[in-house]
């Protein structure tokens, strides 16, 4: 499975409801690697070499192991800004 979710919103990651899957992150990505128009369109979307390493390292952790998770995509939850001005988003591929 894939789950976009934008800078400012909440991912929110499912396995089949009333089954016994859980989540397996497979990858990770907090930045920009998609034009503005493709996803989560934004007038600062033109960087699309933003490749965050913290999201594969904090991801997996909250999420690897339970049926549903969910992640507010900010500054609080993504410490580290991998490209300062870009309008960001969470890109997440999993497995249940």
């Amino acid at each position: 499975k894939s789950e976009y979710a934008c800078q400012g919103s909440k991912a929110r990651l499912r396995c089949k409801a009333g089954s016994s899957t859980v989540i397996e992150i497979l990858n990770a990505n907090y930045g920009r690697t998609q034009s503005g128009s493709a996803v989560c369109p934004h007038k600062n979307a033109t960087n699309t070499r933003c490749v965050g390493k913290q999201a594969f390292a904090k991801i997996p952790k909250k999420c690897n192991g339970k049926p549903r998770c969910n992640v507010i995509i900010d500054e609080t939850f993504f410490t580290e800004d991998p490209c300062p001005g870009t309008f960001k988003y969470l890109h997440v591929i999993f497995r249940c």
